[in-house]
C-alpha cells in the first residue's frame, strides 16, 4: 500500500513541476496512424497514462466523440458516445475509451467528465 501511495505521489509530483512543463503539453494528444486521438478534461487538466489506439482498418472513415466520466485515480468508471462514426467505429471508440487510464489527482472531482474524440481514416 505504502509503495503504491509513494509512486502515485510521485507521478503527481512529476506532473505539477512547473519546470517540466509536461502536464499542460500532454493535455491534447494526437497519434498518427489508422486513427487519431485527442482528449479534453478541464478543471482540472489531466493527462494520460495509457490511452488506447483502436485498431481499424475499414474503407469508412469518420470522426467519434465519446463522453466520458473518470475517478480520481484516472480510471474511465462511464463511457457513452455522443456523436458520429457507424456501427463498428463506436463499438471500437468505447471499447478503446473504457480501456484507457488517465493520471492521478486527489484535487479532481470524484466524477471528472471529459471527452475523447477518435478519428477514424479510411485505410
Amino acid at each position: 500500500y505504502e509503495a503504491g501511495m509513494a509512486e502515485a505521489q510521485s507521478i503527481l509530483d512529476a506532473e505539477r513541476n512547473p519546470t517540466q512543463g509536461k502536464a499542460q503539453e500532454r493535455q491534447d494528444v494526437k497519434y498518427t496512424g489508422g486513427v487519431t486521438v485527442r482528449f479534453e478534461f478541464k478543471n482540472p487538466v489531466r493527462t494520460s497514462r495509457d490511452l488506447v489506439v483502436p485498431a481499424y482498418k475499414c474503407e469508412a472513415g469518420g470522426q467519434v466523440v465519446v463522453n466520458v466520466v473518470l475517478n480520481q485515480g484516472g480510471e474511465v468508471i462511464s463511457a457513452r458516445v455522443a456523436s458520429g462514426g457507424d456501427e463498428r467505429m463506436r463499438e471500437e471508440a468505447l471499447k478503446a475509451a473504457r480501456a484507457s487510464t488517465f493520471n492521478i489527482d486527489s484535487s479532481a472531482p470524484a466524477r471528472h467528465s471529459g471527452t475523447i474524440t477518435y478519428t477514424f481514416i479510411p485505410q
